[in-house]
């Protein structure tokens, strides 16, 4: 399903005072694991939430529930007592999550990242990068030597093993495939993820989170946040996120496009995968699309639909029942299985 919400929140008319927008959005384009992105503010602080759940729904649907809790944590406590919170909630799951926390201070213009796992965060001022929240993958925790050394206290390490990993380039349509350790795995579990710190997944050792306070210059910026559904689709330079005015549908729409219909130019040594017209092809699974409506309070699935003379609609469910229903209130989930959930949060500061 593919949720929306845009607003202005804080617009005083101070002369001083930015003009704050967030959009957010999400489509449950695979497993439907990913956590609705969310927000609150108060006269000084604008606080965000991003997670996108693996394993199973468990996290994701903790998260859901208690998002109102976290946000007005972080509004109060900070970023670091909030995501506190979030592996406290999780402890006891079996499923994971990849969590991004942000508190903007907007007299200070500062902005406090909290983060685990491969939840995404970047900022961007004047059409270019200026920040990028470090994921906990293989590459970050190699080439850190105090992350390595906290890997190998708590026990767990890197997979032997090269995997072919597809990584998109700045030019949006290059993709480049890189052969390389991707994956961590633990002597006490046969889990194998591609980061290592997470919230969930019960008495798994994990890497500390990940926490950064960046200055923010004067003048208007922006920051995305993101689950793994738009970064394996998407550089953090491409010119989509570094342009000012990017929304939260502008990026959904356009990594669903990149998962769905071939869109990469072909890697190099990967011509078997080219389509006719030479772009790569590295998911063959049909886009499916379903309908529903509400009955009896709830969402259900629909498995016919006729308009009627008075612009609504006369549907017949799953379940046989048949309901008159306004074309407004039917909704369309998508489905793709060789794509990922993609969710997204921006925020822009004029």
């Amino acid at each position: 399903m593919f949720l929306t919400h845009i607003n202005t929140i804080f617009n005083d008319p101070l002369d001083e005072t930015p003009n704050i927008t967030v959009t957010t959005g999400i489509l449950q384009l695979c497993k439907g694991e990913d956590v609705k992105p969310t927000y609150q503010r108060n006269t000084r602080h604008v606080a965000c939430l991003v997670a996108d759940g693996h394993s199973g729904k468990g996290c994701t649907t903790i998260l859901d529930t208690a998002s109102e809790q976290i946000l007005e944590n972080i509004l109060n406590n900070g970023v670091q007592t909030a995501m506190d919170t979030c592996l406290e909630l999780c402890k006891g799951e079996d499923a994971g999550a990849m969590v991004v926390l942000t508190r903007f201070d907007i007299v200070k213009r500062t902005l406090e990242i909290c983060s685990v796992g491969d939840a995404s965060c970047t900022v961007y001022q004047n059409n270019r990068l200026i920040h990028a929240q470090p994921h906990h993958s293989c590459t970050t925790v190699t080439n850190n030597p105090q992350l390595l050394a906290e890997m190998n206290t708590k026990g767990f390490g890197i997979e032997s093993a090269e995997r072919l990993t597809m990584v998109p380039g700045i030019n949006s349509r290059s993709m480049t495939i890189q052969e390389v350790p991707s994956y961590f795995r633990w002597s006490s579990s046969p889990l194998l993820l591609a980061a290592a710190s997470f919230v969930g997944h019960y008495q798994i050792p994990r890497l500390s989170p990940c926490f950064t306070t960046i200055p923010i210059p004067p003048g208007s910026f922006h920051m995305v946040m993101s689950s793994d559904g738009v970064s394996d689709m998407v550089h953090p330079e491409d010119e989509l996120l570094t342009r000012f005015g990017v929304t939260a549908n502008d990026i959904i729409r356009t990594a669903e496009q990149r998962w769905t219909t071939p869109y990469f130019n072909t890697p190099k040594g990967f011509e078997s995968y080219a389509n006719p017209n030479g772009l790569f092809v590295f998911n063959t699974a049909p886009t499916t699309q379903s309908q529903y409506a509400m009955l009896d309070g709830n969402p259900t699935r629909i498995i016919e639909a006729t308009p009627t003379v008075d612009n609504n609609v006369n549907v017949t469910f799953f379940n046989g029942k048949v309901q008159v229903v306004s074309e407004e209130s039917i909704t369309i989930e998508k489905h793709n299985s060789g794509a990922d959930d993609i969710s997204v949060l921006v925020m822009s500061i004029a």
